[in-house]
Formats: C-alpha cells, sequence, structure tokens
C-alpha cells in the first residue's frame, strides 16, 4: 500500500465543509519556518526538513477563529487586523493560514501545538500586528479544543508515504 496524500488512509476524517470560510489562496504559499526535522503530506498541507511550509492554491480558511456568519448577510467573530501596506492583506493573513492549516492535519503530524501556537505569534509580530500577544494567549487556552489528540496510528502511516518533495 502507498499513499500520495494522509487524506487517502482510510482513518483520515476531513474538516467540517459547511464553516464560514472568508479567504481563498490564489496560488501556493510557502512560509520558511524554524520547525525543522518534520516531514508531512497531505492535500492542503505540505511540511518539508528543512522548515518550509506549504499550503497549496485553492486553500481555503477562516482566518482568526471564531467566525459566525448570520443567514449568509454578514459574519461576526474574531478581527484578522487591518490592512498591511506590504501585502495589501489583512496584519493575520498568514499567521492565521498557517495556523489553521497546522491545527487542520494536527492529529497527523508531529509538531507539537505550543510550537504551532508561537510560530502564530511570530508571524503576526512579523507583520507588527499589535494584539499578537493576545491573540497568542486566547490561542494558546483555547487551541486544545480545536486541535484535537495526536491518531494513534499516526506514525504507522508515515511509512506508507509516496513523498515526492
Amino acid at each position: 500500500m502507498s499513499l500520495n496524500f494522509i487524506e487517502e488512509y482510510t482513518d483520515f476524517k476531513s474538516r467540517n465543509k459547511r464553516s464560514v470560510w472568508i479567504f481563498k489562496l490564489e496560488e501556493d504559499y510557502s512560509y520558511q519556518s524554524q520547525l525543522t526535522g518534520y516531514c508531512f503530506l497531505g492535500k492542503w498541507l505540505r511540511i518539508c526538513t528543512d522548515g518550509t511550509i506549504i499550503v497549496p492554491k485553492g486553500y481555503a480558511w477562516d482566518g482568526c477563529t471564531p467566525k459566525y456568519s448570520f443567514l449568509d448577510l454578514f459574519v461576526l467573530g474574531t478581527p484578522d487586523g487591518i490592512i498591511d501596506i506590504d501585502t495589501c492583506k489583512p496584519k493575520t493573513y498568514y499567521a492565521s493560514l498557517i495556523h489553521d492549516a497546522l491545527y487542520q492535519y494536527y492529529r497527523w503530524h508531529d509538531i507539537p501545538r505550543k510550537d504551532i501556537d508561537l510560530l502564530f505569534l511570530k508571524m503576526m509580530q512579523e507583520h507588527k500586528f499589535k494584539l499578537s500577544k493576545m491573540y497568542y494567549f486566547f490561542v494558546r487556552i483555547l487551541g486544545c479544543f480545536f486541535s484535537g489528540r495526536k491518531h494513534p496510528k499516526r506514525l504507522e502511516v508515515k511509512y506508507y508515504y509516496n513523498y515526492s518533495f
């Protein structure tokens, strides 16, 4: 048996498709993190041993969680910050992208939640988001309700991957 993506594994459960998606990537996004030594391949997340994290074009997420839609007319929830003049995106755009993708696959990769949350803080600070420490504080406290537990067969499944990166 050979897997190209973790989604092909029978125990994998995809995320709720009825959630409120605010953003959608128009092109692949790559970020060079300090999280080295990890390797993972999913349809919507690739982690390379050199610390590169790649989220492919088409990935959709809700920005900083939580968000709620009311009758498809408006959305209430955690603000994503003002527009960053350098990126023309909200200041938390890339931090929330990487954080959401890493949490989405948390059960299947080996990166600890603490390191994911610290990366979220670092990326917000890189974009000079003034509430980065407060957002980090709440992610540390509430993140356990969104990440789930590591899947008991995740190490077993790693040996079935057909890595091509």
